[in-house]
């Protein structure tokens, strides 16, 4: 079963030389840029092609890995060549790797004969030459026609992934959840930096400092789950920590550090149900 990859960024690239290290097919890549193209097709060892049309020939598996916005109009394009050109569909599996889009973006694909699916890899990509050793220990979550999602579910449980199906519908709320865990999580780590920064620290230092701090809360959370990793003053209902700690901040890390309190109240419930934080709620 051979493997293409249309787009040439991060998440592509490093699914493909993750596959290319596991012994899996890949033909190569075609992109925006012939540039994009080569430079992914040399890291993975595969070529470059010239044209969408031309990838899409040569492989079984075709995974779509632009930008979500993207999606559509390559879509379209390869509807187009279909219609207008010798290129067939039928058969092919063609999936994308959008945590947030499902698989309704390649519209009539019946009528092509192809079989469509979502292939998200729950991985934050910070670069491919890294992320193709982090997608070993990778999630993906897959959902679309039962043919694809078969075959991309066989491929990848052979290369040891777990793999999580699910609706269409259910996509931009999953997708909502790992920004909560991936992107949003740097907003208060920054706001800390930003604070050790008026207590003397360098940006570095304030990093390093925090560091096995924040490892060692986000290792026990993975261990245990949030009420049993929960420490500090809000799980020892100590209001008057707290409310110093609002006083001692600017306008902005104040608004932040109550909205994200508030929510760390659920969680205190949940680890001392006995409690009564019913107090609180004048404070934040």
């Amino acid at each position: 079963m051979n493997i293409g990859f249309i787009g040439a960024g991060k998440a592509g690239t490093a699914l493909g030389r993750y596959l290319v290290d596991h012994q899996k097919p890949v033909v190569g890549y075609a992109s925006k840029t012939k540039l994009s193209a080569e430079k992914a097709a040399t890291f993975t060892h595969t070529r470059c092609f010239l044209s969408a049309q031309e990838l899409a020939s040569a492989s079984d598996l075709l995974f779509i890995s632009t930008s979500d916005g993207a999606l559509s109009s390559v879509w379209h394009e390869l509807c187009h060549a279909c219609d207008e050109s010798n290129l067939s569909l039928k058969g092919k599996i063609i999936a994308h790797l959008s945590g947030c889009v499902s698989s309704a973006v390649f519209e009539n694909a019946a009528t092509y004969g192809a079989f469509v699916c979502s292939a998200h890899p729950l991985l934050a990509f910070g670069d491919a030459q890294t992320a193709h050793h982090q997608l070993a220990t990778a999630h993906f979550s897959l959902e679309g026609d039962k043919d694809a999602t078969a075959t991309i579910k066989t491929m990848l449980e052979e290369l040891g992934n777990k793999v999580h199906e699910m609706q269409a519908e259910d996509k931009t709320r999953y997708h909502a959840a790992a920004v909560f865990a991936s992107n949003l999580v740097l907003a208060p780590l920054d706001t800390a930096v930003k604070i050790l920064s008026t207590c003397g620290f360098s940006e570095d230092e304030a990093r390093e400092a925090l560091e096995p701090l924040i490892k060692g809360n986000v290792e026990n959370f993975c261990r245990k789950g949030a009420a049993a990793a929960l420490t500090g003053p809000v799980e020892r209902n100590d209001k008057t920590t707290v409310e110093a700690h609002i006083e001692s901040l600017d306008s902005d890390s104040a608004a932040l550090y109550r909205s994200l309190t508030r929510a760390l109240l659920t969680v205190a419930k949940q680890r001392h149900p006995e409690r009564t934080y019913d107090n609180w709620n004048d404070l934040l």
